[in-house]
């Protein structure tokens, strides 16, 4: 008998320990794996912001509206490339299930500030010469089964005169965003048409007076230092009629990921007792291993084989149990991607799973594999035959 037989043999001895140290492992490498990805998404978010792009809000309060006038004021100030206003809608797609983000923006200045946006079905022309044509992202696409052409009503819960009230666009355009600090699941549409459909509205009194735009996205001239642009922009706003507060495209994004606190501190502490936890079961399961086969190895000393084999046949047996489990927990997680992605949805936009992630989950499961195993191994390496057969006798 072969000794990776005796191997295979032995991991079945005990099926349900076994299995049950399989499954922690699977478990274990997922949640590492998941935990690690959620906080990866968010620093490169971060780190994919353009450094020339910046966001002016009200100072009070992002939910706070500024006047349209400031447009042309920010245009004028010195380093200013072009300034996009962007207008949250708040709508929902046939139920309130169907949430997912929607803005209101002048699409051609859109279009030049962020070329991260690819456009993989439909056009830019169509799109701008559509007064209600809209550009969608792939993931949202998918998610509905929308193609270039298809009548989209949105239900508005912000912009309605009645209760209900649904916008009609069509899908002229379909993006893929190429860098992780934008997301795929956002939808454009003209901010004239929102202005066109809303003056009545104002008229007879919805909404209050200089109410107008969310934020204001600018884009920096390349020979001009953003954080002198911003500066300036806030000083000439310092006295109102609505202050501001101006900031980079990646402060404005890391804003998001502090409302979620420590969390991503807390998730890599948890990560890491995880991986500990997974050591010490190891651990545990190899040494009632060792203690159980210690007549097995005497015997197999007793026949001529090598002192170190039966050390040997116990660790191959850890990292088969280990390692599998981590690199199917690994798999796991790679798979269950879309899954989450849908879950987080604007929160943490893009999750994904970084290919470095991947492998170091692998890695470690092997890690402690070997480490977990490595002290019975040495164990039953060390033990002399005579005492063995002399205690079984």
């Amino acid at each position: 008998m072969s000794l990776l037989r005796l191997v295979r043999r032995n991991l079945l001895r005990h099926p349900i320990r076994a299995f049950l140290t399989f499954g922690f492992a699977v478990l274990a490498l997922f949640l590492f794996v998941f935990l690690r990805s959620v906080v990866t998404t968010l620093d490169s978010a971060l780190k994919g912001a353009v450094a020339n792009r910046i966001v002016v809000q009200s100072a009070t309060s992002l939910f706070v509206y500024m006047p349209e006038s400031y447009r042309p004021r920010i245009e004028a100030v010195d380093g200013v490339e072009s300034v996009c206003p962007w207008n949250w809608f708040g709508g929902y797609y046939q139920s309130e299930r169907n949430r997912f983000a929607q803005f209101a923006s002048d699409l051609p200045t859109l279009i030049r500030q962020y070329p991260e946006f690819v456009i993989v079905a439909g056009s830019t022309a169509d799109l701008l010469a559509d007064r209600q044509g809209c550009l969608v992202g792939e993931d949202v696409a998918n998610q509905f089964g929308w193609k270039v052409g298809t009548r989209v009503p949105i239900t508005a819960t912000i912009y309605a005169a009645k209760k209900d009230e649904a916008w009609e666009f069509d899908i002229r355009a379909i993006y893929r965003s190429s860098k992780p600090n934008f997301d795929n699941k956002t939808m454009f549409f003209s901010y004239e048409l929102m202005r066109e459909r809303m003056k009545p509205r104002r008229a007879a009194g919805f909404g209050a007076e200089g109410q107008d735009v969310g934020v204001f996205m600018v884009k920096v001239k390349d020979d001009h230092d953003a954080t002198t642009v911003l500066a300036a922009i806030d000083k000439m706003f310092e006295n109102g009629p609505q202050k501001t507060a101006t900031q980079t495209e990646a402060a404005f994004q890391a804003q998001f990921a502090s409302m979620l606190g420590n969390i991503p501190v807390f998730l890599g502490w948890i990560g890491g007792a995880v991986l500990f936890a997974i050591f010490f079961s190891v651990l545990n399961t190899t040494g009632m291993a060792a203690r159980e086969r210690a007549r097995d190895v005497g015997i197999l000393k007793a026949l001529g084989f090598r002192d170190r084999t039966g050390g040997a046949m116990l660790l191959a047996e850890s990292m088969v149990i280990v390692g599998g489990g981590g690199i199917a927990g690994v798999a796991l997680a790679w798979v269950t991607v879309p899954l989450f992605r849908n879950m987080f949805d604007i929160l943490i936009p893009n999750y994904h799973v970084d290919p470095v992630t991947a492998v170091l989950g692998v890695l470690s499961a092997m890690v402690i594999g070997i480490l977990g195993g490595l002290l019975p191994a040495l164990r039953l390496a060390r033990l002399r035959t005579v005492d063995v057969l002399r205690e079984g006798a």
